[in-house]
């Protein structure tokens, strides 16, 4: 039937308060963190014997497991991302691990590099695929051996970053087929065409990438305390971002919020706007630096930082608020020397 002009405002307003309350909800939701003493006993994750040095947790992954790299071990260990219970001890690296990201399919493989020159790639099911040794092949120095201190895969352009743990040098393999990986008998030759070395001025290592694929850029964030943001269709540096005091060693991207989230030796969290290449926000809340930050699974602007302290904080990045506060550890158990 007809309806009147003001009827029809009316009921898009409506719809608009619905839309909004609805978010409301969904956004700066309460998690539920349990301190061990309330966990059942065969839920509780297994001690290590070292700190866990980075923690990984892909929900495109058909295992769903998490993938933990411990301080100074060449072995990372499957969990389970409900409980942390260890599955399972992966072998295949001669010294401590540095970094790994996850191929989804149809490659649906995981690479990992360590402080032993080392590449490996890894099947769905941890099964070793390849090992690479970074030679001159990669560093471009005759004679010369590095280790790839931080790995980001770029899906939408077949593209595998790895950046030198030793220097602010990154460099950039093609992967269009897994057949170019388990047929060569070496570590391949970078392609040049995604070379960063004429546009990238760090000067010093590169700690974190971080691919945004709406924009067809990649992130990359320095020792230097500067945020380098490159166009890999036109091959050019289109932002270098400034706004931290000491080094930078996380990059988290917010697709949903168009945002990039920084963090490293300072004590705040910097909000860019990637496009215009402009800070947008610091959230600030942590007394000392910050040792980890990353997406929530499941949520689009909910984000986790973790602290030296133990300090563990839950932000909203469109409230730009912290909704939740707990600490990590046990402070009692610290006191008497048991952590």
């Amino acid at each position: 039937g007809a309806a009147s002009w003001m009827e029809f405002v009316e009921f898009v307003c409506a719809i608009a308060e619905e839309l909004r309350m609805k978010a409301a909800e969904e956004s700066g939701q309460i998690f539920d963190f349990l301190p061990a003493d309330q966990v059942a006993t065969h839920y509780k994750p297994t001690a290590p014997k070292c700190h866990y040095d980075q923690i990984y947790y892909w929900p495109e992954h058909p295992t769903e497991s998490v993938v933990v790299l411990e301080e100074g071990q060449p072995n990372f260990f499957l969990h389970r991302p409900k409980t942390l219970y260890r599955k399972k001890k992966v072998e295949g690296h001669r010294h401590d691990l540095l970094s790994a990201t996850f191929l989804p399919a149809p490659y649906t493989c995981t690479v990992t590099s360590g402080n032993d020159n080392l590449v490996c790639f890894w099947d769905e099911n941890y099964n070793l695929i390849k090992k690479w040794e970074l030679d001159q092949t990669f560093t471009g120095e005759k004679g010369k051996c590095t280790s790839a201190g931080a790995l980001c895969w770029c899906h939408e352009i077949h593209a595998l970053f790895a950046a030198d743990h030793f220097s602010e040098k990154i460099r950039a393999w093609r992967i269009t087929d897994m057949m170019d990986i388990r047929s060569s008998e070496s570590v391949l030759e970078p392609d040049k065409r995604l070379s960063l070395a004429r546009q990238s001025n760090h000067t010093k290592a590169v700690q974190a990438m971080c691919w945004m694929a709406p924009m067809k850029c990649l992130a990359t964030a320095s020792l230097d305390t500067t945020i380098h943001i490159f166009d890999l269709v036109e091959m050019k540096r289109v932002h270098i971002l400034s706004g931290h005091k000491r080094g930078l060693t996380h990059l988290q991207y917010c697709e949903k919020g168009h945002i990039l989230l920084s963090a490293g030796f300072d004590s705040y969290i910097n909000i860019w706007d990637p496009g215009a290449g402009t800070l947008s926000f610091c959230l600030q809340g942590h007394d000392c630096s910050i040792a980890g930050l990353c997406r929530i699974p499941g949520t689009d602007f909910e984000f986790a930082s973790v602290d030296f302290e133990s300090m563990v904080r839950v932000w909203d990045v469109r409230r730009l608020s912290c909704s939740q506060t707990f600490c990590a550890t046990d402070r009692q158990l610290e006191k008497n020397g048991e952590l």
